[in-house]
């Protein structure tokens, strides 16, 4: 259920705003917690964040259009052309930064292709995203540690379900 009855929701959607002044104003508040997951298949790189119901987030510019789908929510993308994404939701995202105003739980994953099927996560996301120095500064003081063990918890979690030791795993990749 949305937190911000429709006629507020009308008046965020017609806000213009500078992402890249908001997000240094942004990093002197409270951060919201917005886990990301990667996943990966033959010649794709998916990663996905989740992000709760009253976060405003600003994205990352990306290096090229890339599909995403909303799988679960429901945000409104604030901006030149505001619009409402509601789950299930699938689009190109242009390369543009977004600042998102999240109405309900929401789960998005980006899209990318992955010819040579990297799995080191800063590769790909210097492949793919063009960071700030905001969006930098914000990485190295608050999701560092944390972002490498999640990465590690999930890729042990997803060699216990198969069945595999992480040493068979990587003398098969």
């Amino acid at each position: 259920v949305s937190m911000l009855p429709e006629a507020v929701i009308t008046q965020l959607a017609n806000i213009k705003i500078d992402p890249d002044a908001l997000a240094v104003a942004m990093l002197e508040l409270p951060q919201a917690e917005c886990p990301v997951t990667h996943h990966f298949g033959p010649g794709v790189y998916i990663r996905t964040v989740s992000f709760k119901a009253g976060d405003f987030l600003i994205g990352h510019d990306h290096k090229q259009p890339h599909t995403v789908m909303v799988l679960r929510g429901r945000a409104l993308v604030l901006g030149d052309s505001p619009i409402e994404y509601v789950a299930p939701a699938i689009f190109t995202r242009r390369k543009k930064k977004k600042v998102v105003f999240c109405l309900e739980d929401c789960h998005w994953s980006n899209i990318f292709p992955n010819p040579d099927n990297e799995r080191d996560i800063d590769t790909l996301e210097d492949r793919y995203l063009d960071k700030s120095d905001v969006s930098k500064q914000y990485d190295n003081i608050l999701l560092g540690v944390q972002r490498s063990q999640v990465d590690s918890s999930d890729f042990m979690n997803a060699l216990s379900d198969i069945g595999i030791t992480e040493e068979e795993a990587r003398a098969i990749s």
